[in-house]
């Protein structure tokens, strides 16, 4: 029996956090580091990726005719001031490719000299195979959502399927979001209208419930993003320790919508807006003290305040990103 890779066929599709994608065949959206929104397809349609705007990738990848294709999904994010981007998915390593064009990519296999190309053809549809997932999942006022700790976010849960399963383990479980149960599911994303009329988006289609997962190894959010005073622990990749006798660089998001806190030297506010995962904050305003000692850290850190377009948390961190999906800063809550 041979196993086809197969996908819907959208025109157009409007992503969590609020990044358009799709278009004309002739004129695609382009993401960061000048490539194509859309699926890029092998030349022996032996492996199919598809790149979403907001970070977020699938790959199928068909290893005989007598099997089903192997489903990858994780982050994309481009190398700053070169043609490359990495997705990280499942596997150990992440995967290194190399834009050739806006609509070709290059794809290095190890132990070939030639590189496996891929083709642009068509805009982003989601990938239809099931794939097994440990996701974090709660429900509130109608509205479910599931954690993926590989693209780093919440997804809504289409009630349909086995959501009825998912219900009943949440409401067994007697948890109040934002706590989570860990669950194993076999699922895959369905492009759907959102519920607030905000367009198409990505809707978690839960298929088979396998069963209830340890909540602290898959790192399930245990806080709300609001209410916490949340200290710097990394910049830029970066580790950021606390010199001395200072406060620690640290933010809060108040339930006024309102953030302050303390960003290396000058206390800073100013307002915040959240939807879903996605965040932006600003315009602050800081005090005007010199310390030159901890200046560096005070602007990068106000510079990735700047940046932030949405967050994800996990346990007790706090992760702030771009668009994309790269990590500007991680944070975690104090005691």
């Amino acid at each position: 029996m041979k196993y086809p890779i197969t996908l819907t066929l959208l025109a157009t599709a409007s992503l969590l956090g609020g990044c358009a994608s799709g278009g004309a065949v002739d004129a695609p959206d382009l993401i960061p580091g000048e490539l194509a929104a859309g699926r890029y397809v092998a030349e022996d349609e032996n492996q199919v990726w598809v790149f979403w705007p907001n970070g977020v990738f699938e790959r199928a990848l068909a290893r005989s005719a007598d099997k089903p294709p192997v489903i990858d999904w994780g982050q994309w994010w481009p190398v700053p001031g070169d043609q490359t981007l990495v997705a990280r998915g499942g596997g150990a390593a992440p995967e290194m490719l190399r834009i050739v064009s806006g609509k070709t990519l290059a794809l290095p296999v190890a132990g070939t000299a030639a590189p496996v190309e891929l083709e642009w053809e068509d805009a982003p549809a989601p990938l239809q195979q099931d794939r097994s997932m440990a996701l974090c999942f709660m429900t509130m006022a109608d509205a479910p959502l599931a954690y993926d700790p590989r693209t780093m976010r919440n997804w809504p849960v289409a009630m349909e399927q086995a959501y009825p399963q998912l219900e009943t383990i949440y409401a067994q479980s007697e948890r109040q979001p934002p706590q989570r149960v860990a669950v194993s599911v076999d699922g895959h994303w369905v492009q759907r209208e959102a519920p607030d009329a905000g367009g198409e988006q990505l809707f978690l289609r839960v298929s088979q419930v396998n069963g209830v997962m340890d909540a602290d190894s898959l790192r399930c959010p245990a806080l709300d993003l609001q209410g916490q005073d949340w200290v710097l622990r990394q910049l830029d990749r970066q580790p950021v320790q606390t010199e001395g006798d200072h406060d620690p660089v640290h933010i809060i998001f108040g339930e006024d919508r309102r953030a302050y806190g303390l960003a290396g030297c000058n206390r800073f506010s100013g307002p915040f807006e959240r939807r879903r995962d996605a965040l932006s904050l600003g315009p602050l305003a800081t005090t005007r003290m010199m310390c030159p000692q901890r200046q560096e850290t005070e602007q990068a850190f106000l510079d990735a305040l700047g940046r932030t377009e949405r967050f994800a948390i996990e346990g007790r961190r706090l992760f702030l990103m771009s668009g994309n999906g790269q990590v500007l800063a991680v944070l975690r809550a104090s005691e």
